[in-house]
């Protein structure tokens, strides 16, 4: 007998084992790397916020110059760059890396 449950768990999840660390290996200079080399802009400052699986930073880039023609402006607030977990980024449907502006 199936349940409704049943029917919400992504089949791709991995099942979380104690003490398992699932937080991403991560700090502000890698932020920095893969914001450039990722979305080619030039960061003038990040800064890491909390999160409890994920790894999340704010991150501020230089207004002038950048190399992304997906961006026709910078947002002067900065973006959001959000690491996720290893067990989150097994989803086939969630990407590993994104940017979101501030608000």
């Amino acid at each position: 007998m199936s349940t409704a449950n049943d029917n919400t768990k992504d089949s791709t999840a991995a099942e979380l084992k104690p003490g398992q660390r699932i937080r991403p290996m991560m700090d502000c200079a890698k932020a920095i790397q893969l914001v450039e080399s990722l979305y080619g802009l030039s960061v003038v400052n990040v800064t890491q916020l909390d999160g409890y699986d994920d790894r999340n930073f704010h991150v501020r880039v230089a207004s002038s110059t950048h190399s992304n023609p997906h961006i026709e402006q910078i947002s002067p607030h900065g973006y959001v760059l959000k690491v996720m977990n290893s067990i989150d980024s097994m989803k086939q449907h969630v990407g590993v890396y994104t940017i979101h502006s501030a608000i």
